[in-house]
């Protein structure tokens, strides 16, 4: 830490030095180090190297176990990221693209069956499944299909605020542009 490049933590550890060579014991002048920087990371490596100084652990080998945690967590966090980025594409991709073309599906299917009926009175064809009427409108269809969509839209924005932030306030903020891509 003691190399420019780590900037204000070479500061920092430069001070707890100093003090630890004055009258302060170097526990807690390597403790005041987090007080400024406020890292949870480096408090917890801090403690674990303070700990094996006063237990006497091989310092060289804490140090590069420390080092190799800290690598492995930041690791861990990328892929994180990377999963928490795939998931969010991934509700999208299904509420934007996906829901809204099988609704139209649905619409265009309900409208040719519809048609099919008005021409011929009923559908047939060697399809008892398409037998009778059917009760419901283009129209009503249309209209669930749009509310559909919004309430769609919503739960997508919530999860993605979960997903995200862990909280669902975090995920309103999208759900104005993803319901207005559905629709």
């Amino acid at each position: 830490a003691a190399r420019d490049e780590f900037g204000d933590l070479k500061r920092e550890i430069e001070k707890a030095t100093v003090k630890a060579m004055g009258t302060g014991s170097f526990s807690e002048a390597l403790l005041s180090v987090n007080a400024s920087i406020k890292s949870n990371i480096l408090e917890r490596a801090l403690r674990i190297f303070i700990s094996s100084l006063k237990s006497g652990g091989k310092i060289g080998i804490i140090l590069h176990d420390i080092a190799r945690d800290i690598s492995e967590n930041r690791a861990l966090q990328k892929e994180l990221e990377t999963n928490t980025k795939t998931y969010t594409m991934f509700i999208l991709f299904i509420v934007v693209f996906g829901t809204p073309f099988l609704l139209t599906v649905s619409l265009n299917f309900l409208a040719q069956i519809t048609a099919l009926q008005a021409n011929t009175g009923s559908v047939g064809f060697g399809m008892g499944f398409l037998m009778g009427n059917v009760q419901v409108s283009t129209e009503f269809m249309f209209m669930l299909s749009i509310i559909m969509l919004i309430v769609t839209s919503f739960s997508a924005s919530s999860l993605i605020g979960v997903i995200k932030k862990g909280r669902v306030k975090y995920g309103i903020k999208y759900f104005p542009f993803i319901a207005i891509l559905c629709i």
